[in-house]
């Protein structure tokens, strides 16, 4: 179940951070191969596969974020839950490991109205 949540919430983050990305630096897209392995990359003298490419996840943006390409970024996630609820804790728990392993700042506000919250952030233009 922690491996559930731990991948939701980094599949979750990921779709965040490519939402929140800054512009279209590379409009490149990647076909389906069949495969289900990595694909293996090796540069001049290396006979192996790196590690980025042993960790690969298949989601891009993902695999962006695990290799350090957003490293120092910060992302705003809301949700309607209160701060104090079980929900709001167990989602912040999830964040930890995610957080480390793409050195991404995740600001989670927990509030039960986030539809007005939002609204206002947007209208303010952030």
């Amino acid at each position: 179940m922690r491996k559930r949540w731990l991948i939701a919430t980094i599949t979750a983050l990921a779709l965040i951070v490519a939402a929140c990305g800054g512009g279209a630096e590379d409009t490149t897209t990647t076909e389906a191969t069949g495969s289900t392995e990595a694909p293996a990359t090796t540069q001049a003298g290396d006979t192996g596969t790196t590690a980025e490419a042993a960790e690969a996840t298949g989601y891009d943006h993902l695999d962006q974020a695990l290799a350090g390409e957003f490293d120092g970024s910060t992302v705003e996630v809301w949700a309607q839950w209160l701060p104090e609820s079980s929900e709001a804790s167990n989602f912040t728990y999830t964040l930890e490991p995610f957080q480390e392993a793409t050195r991404i700042t995740v600001n989670f506000q927990p509030t039960p109205d986030y539809e007005t919250a939002l609204q206002v952030a947007v209208d303010g233009g952030n």
